[in-house]
């Protein structure tokens, strides 16, 4: 499983809910894709992604994320399913 370790700005209200964005590489991330969200303890927080671009080859170029938390930091995990053989 890879991660994404993403904090609150200086000088910016911790908590609440918040939307960002996660750049992917080309390939790193396709339809067989799942993710998690954590706050910095291993908790799962509730979550909704969405694609928002995409790359020639329909591996997810950004995707768009919306939280509530009162963490400092928080985790975007993700794994790939494999397809039955």
């Amino acid at each position: 499983m890879s991660s994404v370790k993403l904090h609150w700005l200086e000088n910016r209200s911790k908590g609440g809910y918040v939307t960002f964005g996660v750049p992917w590489n080309k390939g790193e991330v396709t339809k067989e894709t799942v993710f998690s969200v954590n706050d910095e303890n291993g908790n799962g927080i509730a979550y909704q992604e969405k694609p928002i671009a995409y790359y020639p080859d329909g591996s997810t170029k950004w995707s768009s994320y919306t939280i509530k938390t009162d963490s400092e930091t928080v985790a975007v995990s993700y794994t790939h399913l494999r397809a039955h053989e």
